[in-house]
Order: C-alpha cells, then structure tokens, then sequence
C-alpha cells in the first residue's frame, strides 16, 4: 500500500503545476511509515522528465495499490500535466472512508441507542455531511496529526488573490515545508487500515441487526411471503429496499418496508422526506412511499429544542405603523384584517391612489380606490417626525417597518414605500431548513434573492437562532432594517448586538470597525452590493468565525456582476494549451477560471415563500458553472406547505410531522 498527495498549483486550467509528490509506504525493517518527498520544482528539464518516467513505474504498477485523501485534484492533475493515470480499483479515498464509516455508525446508533452503540461506531458529534479534512480523519483513527496544518493554512491564506507560489516559497523554514509534505502521507496507509476495518465490523453489525428485524418483526405470511417481497421489489424500481429499512406486515400478513432514514448526500431529482438530528446539525432523509403508498407516523422531531419564543410584531407594531397613515387610509386598512395580516407593502405616490403588494407565490396588488388620491398633506402625515439617513430611509422605533421617500428635484417628498416589517418566528419561515448550516458555527453563509423575497427575514431569525447558543454575534445594521429604529434593537434578535450605520456609504469601514472593537464570533451584514463593501467583507471575514450576509439575485447574477463576484473567489482569464483549447472549450485559447478563495462557504438562494436552494460548496460551485458542459448539482429544500409541483410531477401524498420538510439534489 502507498499513500499519495501532491503540492502545487492543482487546477485545471494552464496554470496547473505539481511542485512537489509525496509517497509513503511501511518501511519493512522498522515496522514504520517512510515518506519519499519528490522535488519537481527544483528540478532541472533533465531531470524532470526522469522523475516523470520512474513516476509513471510506480503508479501504474498493477501491484500496488494507492491511498490518498481527497484526492480527486491530485489525480485529475496527475493526468493533464503527466499523462499518468491512477486505476479506479486499486485507489483508495480515506475522506470517502471516513464518511462511509461515519454513516455505518450513524446507521447503528439509530439502531442501538448511543449507551448500546459499539466501539468502533464514529462519536455522534463527528459531521457526516461535511467533507474531513485529514487530521480530523488521523485524529479519528487514533494516529499523529500533521502539526503544520495551520501554519500552512495561514501561508495559503496570504496568497494575493490566488496567484501561484512555488511550494519551498510559501515559508521560510524549508524544515518544516519538508515536514509538512512528509507528514500529509506518513499516515494514510494506516488511516485506511483502522477505517476499513471499523466498516467491515460494522458491516457485520448492520447485518445482524437487520437480520434480527427482519426475523422478528416480519411476521410474513407463509403462501404471501415470495410474492409479496417480488412485488415490493417492482415497486421499488428493482431496488432492494428491504435491506435499507425494516419490515412491517398487517393483521392478513401483507409486507410493507418502510425505507431507513440515511445521512447525506440527498438522492438526485428525487424527492424525499427530510429532518434535522442531533439539536439541528445533521440532516438525514428517508424516501416517501412504502409498498403501500404511505409512510407511518414519525415520532415528532424537537429539532428546534432550543427555540426560544420571541416577541412577535403583534397587534402593537402594526398600531404603531397604522398611527402613522392619514385617518382614511388607516380605516381602509382595517377594513380588511385578512389582507392586512399579508401585506408586504403599502406604496403612497402623490396624485395616485394607494396601493398594497403581497409577494410570494400568490403574489397581487389592490388598489384602494375608496381612499382616493394621494395628497401632500397624506405623505407630510407619513413622514412628519421621522428621521431619514443619507439613502432616503427611516424606521418607526423598535419596530421592523421601513418607509422609504421619493424626491422631486427641489427635494420634496413625492412618494413613499413602507415595507411592512414582521419580526421572525421560530416556527415559521425558512430558517427552519437552515439548522444544519447555522449550528455549526462556523460557516460564513450569503442569502441571495429578489427584492420582498424574505432576505432580511430570514438573515434575522439566523442571527437570534446564532446568539441563543451563546454565539457573540454582531450585526452591522445599514437601514436599521434588521433591529428595527432606535437605540435598543428589536426583541426579535434576543442576544445579539447592533451597530448603527450613520452613512450608508461607510458602511464598509464600520464593519471593520466592528471586527476590530468588538471582537464579535459571528459578523452580520444585510445587502453587500458595493465594491468597498465586498472589499471590506473581504478584509474581514479571515477574522471572524464566520459572516452572514445577504445580497440581491441569484447565484449566477453574482458571478456575472464584477462589483460583488469577488465574494465568490472573483474570476479571471487563464490561457489554455492546444489540447485545451478544444472542442471541449469551443477552440478558445483562454478561459475563465476562479482567481481565489470564495468569502463565503455556503450560499442559500431563497427561491419563494417556504422554498431555498443550498449551494454548499461555493468554490466547487463557481469551477463547475466556469467549467464548459459542467454539471452545477444544488440541494433544494421546502416546507410542506410550498407548491407541490416539483419538475413537472405532483409530489406524492405524504404524512409530514413536525420537524419534516422536502429535499431533494437538482441541476441549476
């Protein structure tokens, strides 16, 4: 067995380089891994094409077989600068070991119970969504971590928008680049020997355990019994479900198999039954249908167990907000309580009547044509005492409304919009389909959508969620939008803090100034759309645990938009060699690549009401949108009550308890 990593610009454009190839095997007179360090980067044309050659001897050697983690770049720039390819059945992945043992474990815990769960089961607090990086693994498996890796990770850090340094360039001490190298593969070979064999041990238990269900519980009746499972296995689409769930029959000895609930990754454009374990960190999701067409109940899951009740906008907010509209447009108002509780704007033009917006699926607009025509003296009534900052905003205090005035040239108040605030509710909204991404931590994550489509909702109750846990967040707050008009901020957020923004053109420089006096765990910013506000998103994020953030459009508008794109890592032109510059790439000599590191780990596009797409990987996600003919997979995620019209198909009839909602994978 032979561990192996590479070191080196591992892209796949034409500015790809291996600087350094590391290979580790057991030395047979110590009993101990020996790591074998080759220096491409210092090595003469002569030399290198040597190297190359011995290279090629040992890895496609049939007799060896291959260890690496993550390997996936190492391999893909093994193959387009040195022509070598590494073989599909003597290549193993510990990052791939490591889930697979992760997910065996969770399989027998949910069985077992965590007091029953056997010694080879992974901890419940390990992440089975989350790819492990290698000393999470090494540490796993009860072997030396690599020492450097944070030295290292700050050298990478460091990089000016993600230009290439020779590897011996990244730090002065050559001793420990050596070691670094040596100490990525000196302990993959036995990482893969304690992963495999805590699979096969658990495999042996997954058996029995279904074995013992199925012997127990099946109660099939005898003349039933082979029909029954061959007709189960049809409906299934040839699937052997009864090996993924347990078996069930009725009073007549009819079979049902209601499928596991199983841990990420969600099947591809297939909807299925989701919920969080674990107080919200994980997801797992289990299919829909049995033989029979229904899913028995759950047991309600207390997935938000650390919910809090929050002050809801109530009747006192929407008074407050009513106060301040002329007398007769108040009366119509409240004429209507069915559509003042789903108004999402009140717009007041002077010479036009009043008009409201409700947005979302069911999405109209009403006009009030008993008020009649808006007059001077209606918007002096709105805007009479309230104090508008420099981007023509105001709030009501302590409340979440926002009324926003148009001028004329003389700067007079012709118009006004009130954006109906309402505080975020636990049980509500599509935070809910978030707890995964909130609770780790450590997550910076960006909130994309149109305008009314629940951003700031939505980043709010992320926040109140955040600093319930006893995360120091603070928000930089632009428009007062998030915690409301005045000094203290809306009950809504519980513990977090606010900072002020006097002038929304400093917003930049207060969210540095936040990082550098306040020391906050979590930063939080509503609506980057400016070049010094992705710049200093920029300048910040490296200091904080992470940041929340949201912007206007969708994924894809970002990386068109050369102000805010930098957020996702920016984008650059490469040039490309003629093997490139194929049909692959439409003959072109050069190509966009991602120039550096993404600000933030995750993206969530809020599609409409109850629904959101989850890019989780936006680094991956921008090479895969860059790359011609690549393939974008999203996680799509909805609440019960969203449209249930999905590609075209009726979703099927399902029971969803408390805690449940829809997920599937889809192509974007």
């Amino acid at each position: 067995m032979l561990a192996l990593d590479t070191e080196g610009n591992l892209t796949r454009g034409a500015s790809a380089s291996i600087d350094v190839i590391q290979l580790a095997t057991m030395d047979a007179g110590s009993n101990k891994p020996a790591a074998y360090v080759w220096d491409f980067a210092r090595a003469t044309p002569r030399d290198h094409a040597g190297m190359v050659t011995a290279l090629r001897a040992i890895l496609e050697d049939a007799r060896h077989l291959f260890v690496l983690h993550d390997g996936r770049a190492d391999a893909d720039v093994l193959t387009h600068l040195f022509g070598i390819t590494l073989s599909r059945t003597r290549t193993l992945d510990t990052q791939v070991l490591f889930k697979e043992w992760v997910e065996l474990s969770l399989a027998v815990r949910s069985s077992l119970g965590d007091e029953m769960a056997v010694e080879d089961c992974a901890p419940p607090t390990v992440d089975p969504t989350r790819r492990a990086g290698l000393n999470v693994v090494l540490a796993a498996c009860g072997l030396p971590i690599n020492e450097h890796k944070k030295t290292m990770a700050a050298a990478f850090k460091q990089l000016d928008g993600g230009a290439h340094v020779m590897y011996w360039n990244l730090h002065a001490d050559a001793t420990l680049l050596l070691e670094y190298a040596a100490f990525d593969v000196d302990q993959l070979g036995q990482a893969a020997d304690v992963l495999l064999k805590r699979i096969k041990a658990l495999t042996v238990v997954r058996s029995l355990l279904k074995s013992g269900q199925h012997v127990h519980d099946g109660r099939v009746a005898p003349d039933r019994a082979d029909s029954a499972f061959a007709e189960r296995g049809r409906a299934a689409g040839g699937e052997d479900e009864e090996s993924n769930g347990y078996v069930t029959a009725d009073e007549d000895g009819a079979v049902d198999i209601v499928p596991a609930w199983r841990a990420s990754p969600l099947p591809k454009s297939k909807p299925v039954k989701a919920r969080f374990v674990a107080n919200g960190r994980y997801l797992e999701w289990r299919d829909v249908l049995t033989a029979h067409g229904q899913l028995p109940a759950d047991d309600p899951l207390d997935a938000d167990s650390d919910a809090t009740d929050s002050d809801d906008e109530g009747p006192t907010e929407m008074d407050l907000l009513l106060d301040r509209l002329p007398d007769h447009i108040r009366a119509e108002l409240e004429a209507m309580p069915e559509i003042l509780a789903s108004i999402d704007e009140l717009v007041l033009d002077l010479g036009q009547v009043p008009q409201l917006f409700v947005f979302g699926p069911n999405a109209r607009t009403i006009d009030l044509d008993q008020c009649g025509r808006v007059t001077r003296e209606d918007l002096a009534k709105v805007c009479d005492s309230l104090t508008f900052t420099s981007d023509n905003r105001a709030g009501i205090e302590r409340c979440l409304h926002r009324i926003s005035r148009l001028l004329n040239r003389n700067g007079q108040v012709v118009g006004v919009t009130i954006r109906v605030g309402r505080a975020s509710a636990w049980e509500k909204g599509v935070a809910k389909l978030l707890l995964d991404l909130v609770y780790s931590g450590d997550r910076s994550i960006s909130i994309l959508g149109r305008p009314g489509s629940g951003k700031t909702y939505t980043l709010r109750d992320l926040c109140a969620r955040l600093g319930k846990q006893g995360t120091r967040v603070l928000i930089v707050d632009t428009s007062n939008e998030i915690g409301g008009d005045g000094d203290i901020p809306h009950p809504s957020l519980g513990k977090c803090r606010r900072m002020q923004v006097r002038n929304r053109d400093q917003q930049h420089a207060h969210l540095i100034e936040a990082v550098q006096n306040h020391t906050p765990d979590v930063i939080v910013m509503d609506e980057i759309g400016t070049k010094p506000e992705v710049n200093a998103a920029r300048t910040v994020a490296p200091r904080v645990r992470a940041m929340l953030a949201t912007a206007h459009g969708t994924f894809r508008d970002l990386i068109k938009n050369p102000d805010v794109r930098q957020l996702l890592g920016g984008i650059e032109n490469a040039t490309v060699g003629d093997a490139i510059a194929s049909a692959a790439n439409g003959f072109r000599k050069t190509r966009a690549e991602r120039a550096g590191a993404p600000v933030f780990d995750t993206v969530v596009e809020l599609l409409e009401r109850g629904v959101v797409r989850v890019y989780h990987d936006v680094a991956q996600t921008v090479d895969d949108m860059l790359e011609p003919g690549g393939d974008v997979w999203a996680e799509r995620r909805w609440l019960p009550g969203a449209p249930r019209k999905e590609g075209g198909e009726e979703l099927p009839e399902c029971r969803m308890e408390k805690g449940t909602f829809w997920a599937m994978l889809e192509q974007v």
